[in-house]
């Protein structure tokens, strides 16, 4: 076979049945002496080489002498007429003639003593001595078995297909793209199976039925590391081959055309494109046509998305501004939406058309809507770089300082802080300084909070000025209730109640919960709640609102309002309010001892923020998960977390004592009680000076009641319970902590009662650590009265309940007053009081022995001796010397 190249590799021919059956039919006519052309046509990429080669296959196949001319080389030896020539040296010895009719002439007789099938691709039409050779071929063809098949690329365009006048009647076969079955058939027959059914979906909607494209996608994905690289991107192959299909018909429309179809992308039409472009309508409907035909255009006029970003990506930086500036230029003027237009802006380094600073600011609102916070502030920072007006560019950065709170609210510091300035310098009055003096409490920065809400005015200003105004002044003077109250605002019912119905109630908090009624208080926080919906703009009332209701220990999930609260903040899209709801719950879990899911939650919460220092956004759930860790003996954790810097104002917000609280509590439990009782004094007499009470939160007098029992001063432990319950309902759990505390400082048959009633208070709210630290305490009191086996029954009734919730060495550290050491409990050892206080407790010997890891016999020498010391006989008698031991 002359002219046909090796060929390792020859993919499947997908749905080329028919085709190749005319071609077989030709090559068996040729066989047998008749001659005849069949010409196989098609747009580029469509398999018309890979037909030829399999035609040139059969016929050699069927004893044909097969002259192949692909004509991809430069050298004669490829082309047509070379290969004619070599063919008929070898086979008469006559040096050819140079005229193509005299070498079409030679061939024909040639072919009497043998059939010769003659192939030929399109690149040998481009010469018009091929042309005239194959014409001439054909006129012969009938006379001898000479056989032609040729390839002829079709194309709508006219640049280069050349004109070729066959004689006498010819076959022809016409070259469509591939179905989806054809796909599917050309991959299933190169691609494993689960690799195959993982990504053949894809395929025929990214890339269409072009055979060339499909071959070049197989490449790459035979040689990409794995199914996903291939997925993520173009590979090497296939963005060759699209380029080559551009380039092919030498017409630099078509190649800018697909060029301004994927800068365009989804929202491109004739129209668009046209004025884009500057071509006619249609001309640009030639182009398209020609597109569609080769497989690159969808009949939506729109490139297929594999497509389209090989030609982003092949483009020409320069061309791409190009195109995307005059793209803005053209869909602004048409009024396309601020998203589209600004796709195309953002797509360039600069514009100077004066609306596109407005356009990316429409843009940037339009993200936000739909909560993508990196796309507005993406389009906000640009806009800030090609706006000059001083107005303006402060508008766009307080924007900017909105989006950063809404997505990462605990990096806002910095930001803040330049702004500010800036609108001091200015003298900016209305709502944007009122929003900024909303964030500057949010970081507890007093002063800066009441400067700026004092330029953003107040009665002299528009109805929405005068509500930004009120919400700010309501969330400072709840951050810093020591602060004077500003001016007040008038509000009009009419003004607030479509926008921000929980505004009036809301407003009264800070001054209801500081020196007003508590039950005042928490009847307008649920009124306020009802009313909000988890955005932006109610984040202060909602926050207000729950923090009044914990403050008063008021958040049970039993209360009506609590399960649509948890819907709403738990939908909402903002971190902020998952903050809040998880700081809320963290809180319950605290109260009813649930330690590990109290500090889950905190953590959750303190992830939300996504950040940044100690600020009121963070300091509820960051105080939650320290008095969490200490509870668990986790001390080095709180250790470390107390040393971070706090904020110049914290202690003069309740969220600041918060943090005042932890630390108490972390100290009392790691043998510091002077310091832990030196913070609650401190949270007491902040607190008073407010005229405020939180005993849901800062629980002060019972917590400092803990630590004077526990430095053997039972009239203060006693007075400050009192004060703290007569503030508490009484099924609320720190009335159960304080009980505990009392108990301890009352003789046994007055505290009996009170905490017989405490347990059955905790028992309404199911099981719970608190329920099993005051069983506790109650056995204890029962051991102290001398009801021994009743003491018994509720010391294992305490400790089946903590081996229920996990917590054994949470109950054991229950805070009990130091009992008084009698002077015969002073003879014994360390060893021997262990022993006697289990004992007394009801345990066995053989319990006594595995708790405290010694033997049996060492069990009951430390008994002889005990009895010995103690002066008693038998083992009961260890019950009524219990608190002494």
């Amino acid at each position: 076979m002359v002219g046909e190249p090796a060929t390792p590799f020859e993919p499947k021919l997908a749905e080329r049945e028919a085709e190749l059956l005319v071609i077989a039919d030709s090559i068996a006519q040729g066989s047998v002496g008749t001659g005849g052309m069949t010409v196989v046509t098609g747009p580029a990429g469509f398999g018309r080489s890979a037909l030829l080669r399999a035609a040139s296959r059969m016929a050699r196949d069927r004893g044909l002498q097969v002259l192949f001319a692909s004509g991809d080389r430069a050298d004669d030896s490829s082309t047509l007429l070379g290969t004619a020539r070599r063919l008929i040296t070898d086979r008469i010895g006559d040096v050819p003639h140079d005229d193509p009719a005299e070498l079409a002439a030679m061939l024909a007789r040639m072919s009497r003593l043998t059939p010769v099938a003659v192939i030929a691709d399109d690149a040998n039409l481009l010469d018009p001595a091929c042309r005239r050779f194959l014409e001439e071929l054909s006129r012969l063809a009938g006379s001898g078995a000479v056989l032609g098949v040729v390839a002829w690329r079709s194309s709508v365009l006219t640049g280069r297909a050349p004109s070729l006048s066959l004689r006498g009647p010819y076959r022809r076969v016409q070259l469509r793209p591939l179905s989806a079955g054809g796909v599917s058939e050309l991959f299933r027959s190169r691609l494993p199976d689960d690799l195959y059914n993982s990504l053949i979906g894809q395929v025929y909607p990214s890339i269409g039925g072009n055979a060339s494209l499909l071959a070049a996608s197989l490449d790459d994905l035979v040689t990409a590391a794995s199914a996903a690289q291939w997925q993520a991107g173009v590979g090497p192959e296939f963005s060759r081959a699209v380029q080559h299909l551009l380039y092919l018909h030498d017409s630099p429309e078509l190649l800018e055309v697909a060029q301004g179809l994927a800068v365009l992308g989804d929202h491109c039409d004739p129209a668009t494109l046209s004025r884009v472009l500057g071509f006619s309508v249609a001309r640009l409907s030639e182009l398209f046509d020609e597109l569609i035909a080769i497989g690159l255009l969808a009949p939506g006029h729109f490139l297929r998305s594999r497509v389209q970003a090989a030609v982003q990506a092949a483009a020409e930086p320069a061309v791409v501004r190009r195109l995307n500036l005059r793209a803005a230029e053209v869909l602004h003027e048409d009024g396309a939406s601020a998203t589209v237009v600004a796709r195309h802006l953002m797509a360039n380094a600069e514009a100077s058309q004066s609306w596109a600073p407005d356009v990316l600011c429409e843009a940037a609102e339009e993200a936000l809507r739909e909560r993508d916070f990196e796309a507005a502030a993406a389009l906000l920072n640009v806009a800030l770089d090609w706006s000059t007006a001083p107005d303006a560019r402060g508008a766009i950065r307080a924007r900017l300082l909105d989006v950063r709170w809404l997505s990462e609210p605990g990096r806002i510091g910095d930001l803040l802080a330049s702004l500010a300035g800036n609108v001091r310098e200015s003298g900016l009055a209305g709502e944007v300084p009122a929003r900024l003096a909303r964030m500057m409490a949010w970081q507890v920065r007093a002063e800066d909070a009441r400067s700026l809400l004092a330029l953003s005015g107040g009665d002299g200003t528009g109805p929405r000025e005068r509500t930004e105004h009120a919400i700010s002044d309501m969330w400072i003077r709840h951050v810093f209730p020591g602060t004077p109250a500003g001016a007040p605002v008038e509000l009009a019912p009419e003004q607030v109640i479509g926008r921000s119905p929980w505004l009036l109630q809301a407003v009264t908090l800070p001054r209801l919960l500081a020196g007003g009624s508590p039950e005042q208080a928490a009847a307008r926080a649920i009124e306020v709640l009802q009313r909000i919906v988890a955005r932006a703009s109610d984040l202060e009332a909602g926050q207000v609102a729950i923090f009044t209701m914990l403050a008063l220990e008021c958040f049970e999930q039993s209360q009506p309002w609590y399960e649509s609260f948890v819907r709403e903040a738990g939908s909402s899209d903002l971190p902020q309010w998952h903050l809040l709801l998880d700081a809320a719950q963290a809180t319950a879990a605290l109260w009813r001892g649930d330690f590990v899911q109290a500090e889950t939650l905190a953590q959750q919460a303190i992830e939300a923020a996504r950040g940044g220092p100690w600020s009121a956004l963070v300091a509820l759930p960051r105080a939650v998960r320290m008095m969490a860790l200490t509870e668990q003996g986790r001390h080095e954790e709180v250790a470390a977390e107390l040393t971070v810097e706090l904020p110049e104002d914290f202690l003069r917000s309740p969220y600041g004592l918060l943090h005042l609280r932890a630390r108490a509590r972390h100290q009392l439990a790691t043998g510091a009680p002077q310091s832990a009782a030196d913070d609650l004094r401190a949270i007491g007499d902040i607190l008073r000076s407010w005229g405020m009470e939180a005993p849901g939160l800062l629980p002060w007098r019972s917590e400092l009641a803990e630590v004077a029992l526990r430095q053997g001063d039972p009239e203060t432990a006693r007075r400050l319970t009192r004060e703290h319950l007569a503030l508490v309902p009484a099924s609320s759990w720190s009335s159960s902590r304080a009980i505990r505390v009392l108990a301890e400082t009352l003789p046994a048959a007055e505290g009996l009662p009170l905490l017989r009633e405490a347990v059955t208070a905790l028992q309404r709210h199911g099981e719970s650590l608190e329920q099993a630290r005051t069983l506790k305490v109650l056995a204890r009191t029962y051991q102290r009265a001398g009801e021994l086996a009743a003491g018994r029954d509720v010391q294992r009734r305490a400790e089946k309940l903590a081996r229920r919730r996990g917590a054994e060495p949470a109950v054991a550290m229950a805070y009990s007053a130091p009992p008084a050491r009698t002077e015969r409990a002073t003879k014994l050892s360390r060893a021997e009081a262990k022993v006697a206080r289990l004992a007394s407790q009801g345990y066995t010997n053989r319990e006594i022995s595995s708790m405290l890891f010694i033997t049996m016999s060492t069990v009951e020498q430390h008994l002889t001796r005990i009895y010995r010391k103690l002066g008693i006989d038998r083992r009961d008698a260890l019950d009524a010397l219990t608190d002494s031991l």
